[in-house]
């Protein structure tokens, strides 16, 4: 699956660095990484898949910025915890399946993106996307986690109970060494 990666910050990187990773190319996934949120437009077009990793806020501009260069085949995928897979309706409306793919890690260190390995991604949305995002999640290494009823999860709930448990395991272990 030719994927895009949206984001140069820790999610993005880390998911970029996961999907170069022997596992991934094994599995047939093929990364682009490393644009922000204005990509080429030849990128845009490549991908089968485009994963949005930028901040909660910038999503709707982003999607209504690059639906029109998407294929409608392709998935739009965005990693935000606190937001369902409408934050991509532009791409939606484009034809495009869109959905959730929010790993379940601490990334507080920028220096150093947590491997993606055997960690739990949150997977909602439209058929086709979770597809996608249960494939690049397992070649990533990690374990999907499925919801069917996506709406019944408020995003901001599920996002704070999951920064709580991702981050603070890992205050937790910090202040217990």
């Amino acid at each position: 699956m030719k994927t895009l990666v949206l984001g140069r910050g820790r999610v993005g990187t880390a998911l970029a660095e996961a999907l170069r990773a022997p596992r991934a190319a094994d599995a047939g996934v093929r990364v682009r990484a490393g644009a922000g949120s204005s990509p080429r437009e030849e990128d845009l077009g490549w991908a089968e898949a485009v994963v949005l990793a930028i901040p909660d806020g910038a999503l709707e501009g982003v999607a209504a910025r690059i639906a029109g260069w998407l294929e409608p085949s392709a998935v739009a995928l965005h990693c935000a915890g606190a937001r369902t897979a409408e934050a991509l309706g532009a791409c939606r409306r484009r034809g495009c399946p869109v959905g959730v793919m929010h790993p379940l890690a601490s990334f507080a260190d920028a220096a150093t993106p947590p491997s993606l390995a055997a960690i739990h991604v949150f997977i909602a949305g439209d058929p086709r996307a979770v597809d996608a995002a249960r494939t690049l999640a397992a070649a990533c290494g990690a374990t999907p986690v499925v919801v069917e009823a996506p709406a019944q999860i408020p995003g901001p709930a599920y996002h704070a109970a999951a920064a709580l448990v991702a981050n603070g395991t890992a205050g937790l272990a910090y202040a217990g060494v």
